[in-house]
């Protein structure tokens, strides 16, 4: 699937509430996108992945084995293969609607992904499986992972130019 020419159309349909918020209280709120064919498969398999974790609980053998399992496996491959990111420019269109409002807040972006931010998203794929292993094997509840993101400086410069 190439994702640079592909729409993903959102829409929210409530109504909108008016806050007065002063500027230092503001929180920067980061959304994140996945392909629906990724959440497609990836669902499944997690679910297969569950009912072999269980099965190994009731059985009482070492959870170890699950890494041998081919559940795991076709989950951690799945992982591995799901990057959609490739080197290359990027073009999105940003579509507000508002309520009320015949026109919609229009932003385009424009950035391009370079070598090393296409590394430093695939380091993403080891932290979600590090994630995965630690719900498995840890009996501790740990944070979430830190996720690595790319700021492109033209994406920067972009975000920065929007006015609310």
């Amino acid at each position: 699937m190439d994702l640079q020419k592909v729409s993903i159309p959102y829409k929210k349909y409530q109504n909108a509430i008016a806050l007065n918020v002063a500027k230092d209280s503001m929180v920067e709120k980061k959304n994140g996108l996945q392909s629906i064919d990724f959440k497609e498969k990836l669902d499944p398999l997690a679910i297969l992945l569950k009912e072999d974790i269980a099965n190994l609980k009731n059985s009482e053998e070492e959870l170890d084995k699950i890494k041998s399992r081919k559940s795991y496996n076709d989950l951690v491959s799945h992982l591995n293969n799901s990057c959609i990111w490739k080197i290359g420019k990027y073009e999105a269109e940003i579509n507000i609607y508002v309520l009320k409002r015949r026109i919609p807040f229009k932003h385009r972006l424009v950035f391009d992904l370079n070598n090393m931010d296409l590394k430093n998203l695939q380091d993403n794929i080891q932290l979600c499986k590090d994630a995965i292993d630690n719900v498995i094997f840890s009996a501790e509840k740990k944070s979430e992972p830190a996720w690595n993101w790319v700021y492109c400086q033209d994406l920067k410069d972009t975000i920065m130019q929007i006015k609310p």
